[in-house]
């Protein structure tokens, strides 16, 4: 197993914070060796006491670790995950910091959504996902074990690494900046939960009992 690159999760946490939010603090927490999943044995990802500063993320991945870093219900961070690019590139995303991911075909942008706008966490069955609220990836600078038979020829000596591709200073997002298939596939989703035959039918309030 490959060690995970301490430097290069120090040079994306500078880009992610030199034109953050006045206040923004990143969400950094302990994800396991080799691994995507977080580090339970210290607790709840969520919880205020697994939050680490950039110093003691870098100290994990010195120790072989891998960090994850995530948006939260009050900070404006938001990530767009690429994951199929049949669907949708790097090319129709508004400019900004981007990583590519341990496959060396999947990107993550990132965001900071700007003021009074809400975007909301959006999965899709293929494209990939918007993770803005509570939901996290793993950082640049963490190895996850890939099959470099499965990454493209020119990416092999990086394959399970998640790296920063584009130096770009990370920009604010409205929710129709988004690409496409994000938007599209949430306006759809909307719709569906709001067809009267989808909707749960509730008690009514002598039936509850209230």
């Amino acid at each position: 197993m490959s060690d995970p690159r301490p430097e290069e999760f120090r040079r994306f946490h500078d880009l992610l914070t030199e034109h953050a939010p006045d206040g923004y603090t990143p969400w950094y927490f302990r994800v396991r060796e080799g691994s995507k999943a977080p580090a339970t044995k210290y607790g709840s990802w969520k919880d205020a006491d697994a939050r680490l500063s950039v110093d003691d993320a870098v100290a994990w991945m010195e120790d072989g670790g891998n960090v994850g870093v995530a948006g939260t219900a009050d900070d404006a961070l938001v990530n767009v995950d690429i994951d199929d690019e049949d669907e949708t590139t790097a090319d129709d995303l508004k400019q900004t910091l981007i990583a590519r991911s341990r496959s060396r075909t999947g990107v993550h942008a990132w965001y900071f959504a700007a003021p009074d706008e809400d975007i909301p966490n959006i999965p899709t069955d293929d494209a990939g996902e918007v993770r803005a609220n509570w939901q996290y990836v793993v950082a640049p600078g963490s190895y996850v074990e890939t099959d470099p038979d499965a990454v493209p020829a020119e990416e092999r000596d990086d394959a399970g690494y998640y790296t920063v591709e584009r130096e770009n200073s990370v920009q604010s997002l409205r929710f129709d900046e988004l690409p496409d298939v994000f938007v599209e596939h949430h306006k759809k989703t909307e719709q569906q939960d709001t067809e009267p035959e989808l909707q749960e039918e509730l008690p009514d309030a002598a039936e509850d009992g209230t």
